[in-house]
This record gives C-alpha cells, structure tokens and sequence, in this order.
C-alpha cells in the first residue's frame, strides 16, 4: 500500500498510488485495510512510514502550492513480505469466525463513479478551498431571503381553519353556484341590476369570514342564524319583529325556527329582506291556557300556563321576566351566543334530584356573581343591580314555589325533596320526550306535544331520558351578551365548574371560547418546537461531537422554514396559509436532522479511509456521496408530501406543498451550510487546532502555540492542511478499538445473520396480519374537524352538548337540498383561497317559457316528491310552478270586478288560464306574481327568468356513514341523470345540491387523495430507488419494506381506534416518504460497495456504514414527535403519534424486515444486470459511431 505524502493524496508518481498503479496492470494489491478498523490503519501507516524512502514530489493543486517557498515532500513507498501478508490473512480468517468483518473499501480517492458525483466532484473542490467565503455569502443569502419573506409576505401565526371542504370537483362547483345564488338571494330576487352585474362580472370574496368560521367550524355542523341584535341600552331587538306589528297578540316565531335544522349554513339575510320575504315565513304561536293554582300558596301549578301563578293569583314572575323566559317563543334566554355550561352528572345521581340541584345551584350563584362584578349579563329590572338568573333546571325547581326566586340554594333543595317533585317532574318530562321523539317533524310549524311543561326546553334534558329516566346532562344558560364573549372568555377560569354530582364545561353553544382557544393556542404549540429544537441539538451535537456543526445544523434546519415560505408566498403565489402549514416546524425538526447525520459520517467515513488525505479530497469523497444519498431521501419524501396536493382541499393541498417546499430547502442548506462547515472542521481538527467549539473531543484548543492562531483566511486554513500531513506522519502506535455503535451493530449483524432464515418467516408473517388489519380501516361518520382534546372543557362542552336533546333534534329529520335550473357548475376563483370564491355563471341555454319546459318543470316537482329519497321541506310547502298554475286558474275564474284589481294578472298574463302559458308573456306573468307574492324560488332579470330553484327534504344526512351517503348520492344522481334525458332542451341541465352531499364530495375526495397520492409516492420511491441501486431485486426489497411500514402504521391506527379521516389520509402518503428514508440509505450503501462481494459482507457494509446515521435520525425524531404528543390542537397530536409510529416501524423495517431479506436472498452482484444492459448499449452506439465513421471515410473518399 502507498501512503499519500503530496496535496494531491499521490506518492510522487503524477498523483497515482502504487495501488492504482497495481490495479491497472491487472495485479491486486498488496496489502488491504479494514475500514473498519482504525487500529489496522494507523499500523499501516505506521509501518508505511518506517520503511519508507525519502523523495520528493510537487503538488499539482495551485491552491495549495506556493512556488517561491521551498516545500519538502516525502514519497512513502511500501513494501509487505508475503510472510506477513500471509499471517495478516490467516488473523483475518480468525476474527472471521467470530464475526462478520466489514468489507475494505478502496484507500485511494476515487475518481467519480456516475454523473452526479461527476458532477458535484469539482464543485466540491471548489468549495472546500474557500469554506468560509462560501458559507458566509450562503448565509446572508438565505438570511436575506428570510427577513424579505416574512416581513413583505405578512407571515402571521393563527389558526386559519377555513377552506376544509373539496372545490373544483363536480359537486363542489355545484354547490359553489347553488351558495352563491342562496347567499344572494334577496338581491337578485328584486333584480337591482347592480347584483347580478357584479356576481357575474368579479370573483366574490370566500364565504367563510372570521365569524362565519367562529359559528361554523366545520362541514355539517348547523347553522344557528341569529336574527337580533341588543342596542346600546341592552335591549334585545329581534329584526323578526319588522315582520309584525307591535301588538303582544301577534303571532311569534317558534324557537325551531329560529335554530332551524335544514338551513343552509349560509343562509344570511338583513333586516330589510327579512320584510320583503315575509310572506314566506311560517308562523305559530302557543295557545296558553291561563288556569289558577290548584296547591297551596307555598307552591304553583306549573301546566300550560301562561305565567307561574301563586294561590292568590298574584304573578310570580315580573312582566320582564316573563318575557325573557317564557312568553317570547324566540327565547330569549337561551340564545346560542350566551354563556351556557353544560353539567355532566355523575352515574349515581341525576339532574333532577335535590342534591343535584343544589350543587348545579352553588355552581350558578358562584358563576353568576363572577358576571355580575364585571357587568357581563344582562340586568334584570325587577331586580336592580342583579342579572336574570340563569335558565336551568333550577329555574324549573325554583318556579314551584312561592318565594323560590329568593330562595338559597340549600331551601331549595331542601323544598324541592320534601314536595316530592323529582319524582312528579321525572314522569312528566319522560312523557314529555317520548312525545317529541314520536313527533317531532323538521316543519316550521311543529309545537311541542301538550303534555310539555311550558318551562320545559330541550337544553336541559338528555335525548335518552324517556329511555333512561336519568337526566345525565343538562345546561344552564346566563344572561351574557355577545359583546362580552371576548371578557368572559378571559375569566373563564373564575367560573365555578362544579363539585358533588356535577362537573360543568363552560363555553357558548356556538363554541366561542373553543375557537378563542384554538386561535391562541397554535402560538403555545410552536413554542414546543424550541423542545423539538433542543433535542435535536442535543442529537446532533452527541453524534457530531462540534458545537459549531451542531450550531449551523440548527440554523440549516430553522432557515428551511422562512425560505419556504418566500417561494411559497412569491414564487408559487400562494396566499392561503393555514393553520396545518405549522406542523411542518416539527416535520423539518424531526427530518432536517437526518442530513446532517448521512453529512458528518459520510465525511468521517471519508477522513477514517483517508487518514492524511487533504480536506479538498476528503471534500470530492464525501461530497458527492453525502448529497446522492441526500438527495434520493429528499426527493422521495418531497414527493410524498407533493403528491398530497392532488387533494381539492385547500388545507392539505397547501400543507403538503409547504411541508415539500421545507424538505428541499432542508437539503439545499445543507449543502450550503452544513458542508463548508465540515471542511473547515475538517482542516481545524486535522491541524490540530480545533477548539472546544469547533470539536469538543478531538484536537488541541486552539491557542497552544500553533502559528495556526491566526486561521481566519484562505491562506492560513490552506496551511493547516500541511501541518495536518506533517502531525499525522507522527502519530503513535495506540491501537484504537472502532466506537460502541459499530461494536453494537456488528454484534447486532452477527445474531441477524445467525437467525436470518426464521427472521425471514416471522416477516412474512407480520406482514400478513398487518395487511389484513389495515384492511379493516372505516371512513369516519363525522365530518368534524376538531381541534383540541377532549380532555379540556371547551371540547367537552362539545362533547356533551351533543347528548342533549337540543342538539339531536336540530340534527335530525333528513336535511336541506335544492334542484337549481339556470347555473351551470363551476368555481372560478382561486381553488387554493378560501378567500377567493367564484363568479355566478349562468347557463345560456336555459329558458323556461317554451310550453313543454312548463309543462316539464311543473310536473318535476310531484315526480321528486314520489321518490322515497325526497320530501317536501315542510307540510305547506307548495312548488313554484305548481303554486303559479294554481294562482292563473284562480286569476282567470274570478269575477270581472276581481279581474279589474287584479292588474298583475291582466297586465302580464294575456289572460292565461293554466299552464302551459303562451311563451311570449310567460316571463312576464310569472316574474310579475313572484314579485307580488315573495316567491323567492323564481330569480328572474332584464325580464327573463333565469334561474329556478326548487327546494326539498334529502333523506340523507352529513353524518351518515360513507357508504350511505355514497348509496344516496348515487341514487340522488341517477333519478335527475334520468329526468334531465327526457327533459326539453331549454331545461335539461338541471341539478340538485346540498351540505350534506358536499361533505360527502370533501370524505371521498380525502380518500382518494389518500390512495392516489400513496400510488404516487409508493411509484416514485420505487422508480428513484431502481434508478439510484441500478438493481430490481433491491428494488422489489424496498418496495416491500415500505409496504411493510404502511401496513404496520395504519393496524397500530385501526388497533387505537381510529378511522380515514382528514389528518389520516395526510399521513398516509407523507408515512411513505418519511419510511422510504432509512431504506434507501441501506440501498445505497449496499448496492455501491463494488465488486463482487457476497450479499453477508454487502449487508454488513451497509448496516455498519449507515446504521449510525439510521439510528441517530430516528431517535431525534422520535423524540421530536414526543414533543408533539404534548401540542393543544388536536392535528398535532394525532401528526405526532402517526409520525411516531412510523419511524418507529421504519426502523424496524430498514433494520429487520429489508437487512433480513437481503442477508437471505440479497444479489451478490446488485448492479450487474443493469451495468450489462449499460455496457451492451454502449458498445452497440461505439459500433454504429464506427460504422458511421468508416462510412463517411469511404464516401470522403470517393
């Protein structure tokens, strides 16, 4: 072997070792050096030195070789007898037979091996001659770009959680239009003009504001439409009352109307369009039978009585006071934006019972003075400087007795248990409930069975307690205003939540301080990627051992996150940043790491087999190496998380495309930081003048009288490549053993290749149940996107207010949909922005007034209705065109006098008597009786009708399993399918949409994502893997593993309980990019050992060489993920553990399932069948190039 003694690594022979030289004349060479082994290369060297010649050479790098100074070489020349030789072999077979050996890498720098380190070789020797230079520009580079990013991108940390429905799909851009005409119904209703000019002409902002989202987080969930305000003096106005004169006497609306279940969740209207459409309002109003008190005066006779009534027949309640809970059937008490705790009673007690009601008692007295100090409830003018007590079930028990206003808790519990009333009160509320389920209908006009107390309101019961007789959940409602919302959430905390049998969760039904929560709580959860931060520093610097490669990696990774952002913001030109885009700070956190660990052991792999190589050779080494196995991991995970943004919903689409953006940029500055900061490790550490900073093992400190001191140029870093050849010539003869986790691998690969063949039957078999367990995952049958754990009050008021019967009634009974003639489906704003929304785009072909278009969507409306998957949405409800026939044939029989004030008959109609009418005044008649009549169901404009709408009862609901939604989906879709064949032309482009179904279209566009961008992943880590081994059969293996850990991942997810929801579809694919990492690093390594070496040594090779890097990247992130499991927002925490166990399982994948496979079954010769195809087409292009030469010679000559 031949020690290196010039820059260029060479022993005065133009650079060539004597090695090389050997091995071009066909000859091996004469003595190898285990990689493994230090000790055995510093003998060498040791034994090279002593019996060398002195010579000299020049350096043929002008870097480093000044020609005006003298400079001494020595050519180191050696010579082995076969003795030694001989007895070298014979100890190697010895340790064979303990264990394994590594296989010995090449001691010379080799010349590139493919183009990417063709490629990267030069760059590399470039950039190792001036590290500083290039890593000081590389940082004001990426600094600038940060700073430019964030500040002119307006870069902001909140929970933005619009955008979580499909767009751009079939249903969604029908939905998209049908919303856009619901929203601005009233205004094309009266056709100013301006409306329809602006819908169609510009791209409407997106629906989902701020306060829309903070009253609907998610898809499905009902809208609770608020139509009142409170003025100055906190007074209540309900903007229903323009309806109606300001007689007590006239009817009211009911309390369902008001939180009315069908409703589209953007069904808004101002006071003015509530006046105009009035006429389509539905009205009731409760008879109440006033009756005297049949008990004595302690206690009142609660039946359907107008007002609570003491013997006397003197009023119980004020004249206020029975406004605000009793006589409004608005209910003014228990508006949603009010503070209402909902009481969990525990399983021994129920709601009803004296103990109950005195703790529920307490709970309200402590809370309601806590309000009452700070001004936030309403005051009650029957009783100065006190609010109105809450409405509760204690208001129920207080309402029987005479002083039972004024009563302390521990009275009333006392005298509701000697009256005996939770038996009476138990017995007529299960009646009560029992009634409502049997009856309850979804119409406006529904009342409440007779045998319902008048106090009685479906917030304070549980939905099962005719079935249960325990009132297990109840609410009690405060007089709050919603102005105040932001104070009260700030003082949550003082509330008293309960004790005893109770435990209480505060919040609004609207879920504000859950949302207020949610907002805050993304700035506590980014601060815990400072512990993500720390652990990783942790990491690097243990694996590192060098506080300044430790410092840029940190800096490399954090940087990743601004630069991201400016080509997101910039260059993609996106503007939705959501509140998903965070996880990507522990994402990179967790990933960024792995660079920097295949970094640093590929340089000291390098620097191990080159001991007195030059930083510049070390640098065309371990460059191109580094950034090829970089590189494969980097692009297969950026494509993951890329093939993610194939889903139609903006959240994950822009997640994805932001967490590939930080992936790549993770890679790029590495190469830029990270890699200049080892060559000047490298040079610091060879000479011996590395300072704590720099090593914190290795060299001496810096300051020891080395002439290095002075070492902040180029020149004086080139120098100290010198000294470090001329100090390494000295070094003594330790032997050093090779450190404790190649000690740990090799024992690791001794018991694997010991037991491989059963390893491999016990892989297969695991991987069997994990398939058939991951089979068994179910789509999810709810559509809430939630955002905290249920463990905090704000969720469990969520939670449990989703067991009172309030809640089951508003969501019961089918929901909302609606056919639309007269819009064609699109959405021409920007897919990737909730705040971009869509024109209004008409359908040109649409015309109602041919005859057979009448007749066809008059007759349509009875046809639908047949169907047992329609109903009308409420018993009155009439169709259009059926409601306007009726109104002709009554126009047209009435008597001449009539006829005379009818003048919209006259005027328009051209005396029509049914339909069909006359084609030419259709437009007319009809667009002349909607507007008299309010029929807000004809939009018409410029004298044309334009678009129809014909609204019904779906049997099918958001909340339905998947495959009933897609059972009713497809049914929905094959009855119109057919009536639009038979339909006329003008009218055959019909079709209907709803909520429900869009939250259907966004469930199954997750899934498809889900498969779609897998396949995508899976492919390309296939494709890039067989590019990057050259081998099938390694190929195949990695296509294995990764399966292996998919499958894995997801029978952990279905053993917790977990189905395909949003967040785990994300996961699914970017599962694939992170496990395909460890995988492909045992790939590389084990296909590019050359030569024919056997699969054992190959496999050892590989575990040893990257098992370090393996092992370091998953313990930093799994702890990173650890960090995460202690988040608020729900995502993150669920992000976390699916991110947990799938490095956990890639490890064990990479480390079992693919080493196994290819210790039993592995090519000993990985590259060969490709690098024979390479060879064979070759020399088929040399030998037409020779063909064509002799040709052109021959035709030259001639």
């Amino acid at each position: 072997m031949t020690v290196p003694a010039d820059e260029n690594g060479g022993s005065g022979n133009g650079g060539i070792s004597e090695e090389q030289q050997q091995l071009q004349a066909g000859s091996t060479p004469e003595k190898e050096v285990d990689a493994e082994k230090p000790e055995a290369i510093e003998e060498t060297v040791k034994e090279d030195i002593d019996s060398s010649s002195g010579g000299s050479a020049t350096s043929n790098d002008p870097a480093t070789t000044d020609t005006s100074t003298d400079t001494t070489t020595k050519e180191a020349t050696t010579t082995t007898p076969i003795e030694d030789k001989k007895q070298e072999e014979d100890d190697e077979n010895k340790k064979n037979d303990e264990v394994i050996d590594a296989p010995s890498p090449p001691t010379s720098t080799p010349t590139p091996t493919n183009w990417f380190h063709a490629c990267t070789d030069t760059a590399s020797r470039k950039i190792a001659r001036n590290p500083c230079i290039f890593l000081l520009a590389s940082l004001a580079f990426s600094i600038g770009l940060s700073v430019i990013g964030f500040t002119v991108g307006d870069f902001s940390v909140a929970a933005d959680n619009a955008g979580w429905q499909s767009r751009g799909t079939l249903i969604a851009d029908r939905h998209t239009q049908y919303m856009l005409v619901d929203m601005h119904r009233s205004e094309l209703f009266y056709d100013t003009g301006e409306e329809w000019e602006n819908l169609q002409e510009n791209v409407q902002p997106g629906w989902e504001t701020d306060d829309s989202i903070s009253d609907r987080r998610v898809l499905g969930d009902v809208m609770i439409e608020e139509y009142e305000y409170e003025d100055e003096d906190d007074n209540t106005i309900d903007v229903f009352s323009l309806l109606f004169s300001s007689s007590e006497d006239q009817d009211m609306i009911s309390w369902k109307q008001l939180w009315k279940p069908n409703a589209d969740y953007m069904t808004f209207m101002d006071a003015s369009s509530i006046q105009q459409s009035s006429t389509s309002f539905q009205h009731e109003q409760r008879q109440l039978d006033k009756t005297s008190a049949t008990n004595t005066t302690t206690t009142t006779s609660l039946t359907n009585s107008s007002r609570p009534i003491v013997g006397d027949g003197t009023p119980l309640l004020c004249e206020e006071e029975i406004e605000w809970y009793l006589f409004n059937e608005s209910k003014k008490a228990t508006k949603p934006f009010r503070l209402s705790p909902v009481w969990k009673v525990k399983s021994s007690a129920t709601a009803l019972s004296s103990e109950t009601i005195r703790d529920i008692c307490n709970a309200e007295v402590n809370t309601q003075t806590v309000l009452e100090d700070r001004g936030l409830c309403k005051i009650n003018p029957c009783t100065p400087n006190k609010c109105y007590i809450p409405f509760s079930v204690v208001l129920y028990a207080r309402l029987h007795f005479t002083d039972g206003m004024t009563m302390d808790c521990e009275e009333l519990s006392e005298a509701w248990d000697e009256n005996g009333y939770q038996q009476v009160t138990e017995e007529r509320w299960k009646q009560c409930v029992s009634d409502i389920h049997e009856t309850y209908t979804t119409e406006d006009t529904y009342e409440f069975p007779s045998t319902c107390p008048i106090e009685f309101h479906p917030l304070l019961v549980n939905d099962n307690f005719d079935t249960s007789g325990r009132v297990s959940y109840t609410t009690s409602v405060f007089a709050s205003r919603e102005d105040d919302i932001d104070a009260m959430y700030d003082i949550v905390d003082k509330f008293d939540r309960g004790g005893g049998t109770i435990t209480g969760a505060y919040d609004t039904q609207q879920e504000s301080f859950g949302n207020t929560y949610a907002d805050t709580a993304v700035s506590r959860d980014m601060s815990l990627a400072v512990g993500s931060a720390i652990i990783t520093a942790l990491a690097i610097v243990i694996h590192t051992r060098s506080l300044f490669l430790t410092g840029l990696g940190l800096l490399q990774i954090i940087l990743s996150f601004p630069l991201a952002y400016f080509v997101y913001v910039f260059l993609v030109g996106l503007k939705f940043f959501p509140f998903l885009n965070f996880i990507g700070v522990f994402v990179v956190f967790a990933l960024g790491a792995d660079d920097i660990f295949v970094a640093v052991d590929k340089w000291k792999n390098a620097r191990l087999e080159h001991p007195t190589a030059m930083t510049e050779d070390i640098a065309a080494i371990a460059f191109p190496n580094a950034a090829e196995a970089m590189f494969l991991t980097t692009i297969t995970t950026a494509i993951a998380f890329f093939g993610t943004a194939i889903c139609p919903v903006a959240p994950i689409k822009m997640f994805a495309v932001f967490c590939g953006l930080l992936i790549m940029f993770d890679y790029l500055l590495n190469i830029l930081l990270v890699f200049p900061a080892l060559c000047i490790y490298d040079r610091k550490v060879m000479a011996n003048t590395a300072g704590c900073c720099i090593s914190c093992c290795d060299g001496k400190k810096s300051g020891d009288g080395d002439e290095e001191n002075n070492n902040n140029d180029n020149d004086a870093l080139d120098d100290d490549d010198d000294d470090a050849r001329n100090k390494n010539d000295d070094t003594d003869d330790d032997e050093e053993k090779p450190s404790l986790i190649r000690r740990i691998l090799l024992t690791y690969y001794k018991l694997l290749h010991t037991a491989r063949w059963p390893l491999l039957v016990m892989c297969m078999i695991a991987f069997g149940i994990c398939t058939y367990i991951a089979s068994t995952l179910s789509l999810p049958t709810s559509a809430d996107v939630r955002l905290i754990s249920d463990k905090h009050q704000f969720e469990q008021h969520f939670l449990w207010k989703l067991e009172l019967l309030d809640d089951v009634l508003k969501k019961s009974g089918g929901s909302l949909a609606s056919v639309i003639w007269g819009v064609v489906p699109a959405d021409t704003g920007d897919l990737d922005d909730p705040k971009s929304w869509s024109q209004l785009v008409l359908d040109d072909r649409f015309d109602a007034s041919p005859e057979d278009a009448q007749i066809y969507l008059k007759d349509i409306c009875a046809s639908l209705f047949a169907e047992d998957f329609a109903s009308p949405p409420e018993s009155t409800f009439v169709c259009p065109l059926t409601e306007f026939d009726e109104w002709l044939q009554a126009s047209s029989s009435s008597s001449s006098n009539d006829m005379q004030e009818n003048d919209i008959y006259t005027n328009n109609c051209n005396g029509a008597t049914s339909l069909p009418v006359d084609p030419e005044y259709f437009d007319r008649c009809i667009i002349a009786w909607s507007q008299s009549v309010g029929q807000n169901n004809i939009l018409a404009h410029d004298g044309k009708v334009k678009i129809i709408t014909l609204p019904f009862t779906s049997n099918a609901r958001w909340d339905d399993p998947f495959d009933v939604l897609e059972k009713a989906w497809n049914r929905h879709e094959a009855w119109f399918g057919d009536m639009n064949i038979n339909a006329p032309a003008t009218v055959n482009r019909g079709y209907f949409s709803s909520n429900d179904f869009h939250w259907y279209d966004t469930n199954r566009s997750m899934l498809s994502t889900a498969y779609g961008s897998a396949a995508i992943a899976l492919s390309a880590a296939a494709l890039i893997i067989a590019l990057s081994s050259r081998s099938i059969v390694l190929t195949l293996f990695c296509t294995v593993t990764i399966t292996y850990v998919l499958t894995s991942v997801t029978a952990c997810l279905v053993g917790l309980g977990w189905t395909l929801g949003f967040l785990e579809s994300i996961c699914f694919a970017i599962l694939i990019g992170v496990s395909v990492d460890f995988v492909i690093h045992f790939t590389h390594a084990y296909a590019n050992l050359p030569g024919d070496t056997g699969r054992s040594e190959r496999t050892k090779f590989a575990l040893v060489h990257m098992g370090p890097s393996i092992l370091a990247a998953a313990v930093t992130t799994i702890a990173s993920a650890t960090i995460m499991l202690f988040t608020v927002i729900i995502f993150f925490q669920k992000f976390a553990l699916i991110l947990f166990l799938t490095v956990i399982q890639a490890t064990i994948g990479s480390f079992v399932v693919f080493l196994t496979m290819t210790d039993t079954i592995g090519p000993n010769q990985p590259t060969y069948l490709a690098d024979h195809l390479a060879e064979q087409l070759c020399s088929k292009g040399a030998d037409n190039d020779n063909n064509n030469d002799e040709s052109n010679g021959d035709t030259y000559d001639a």
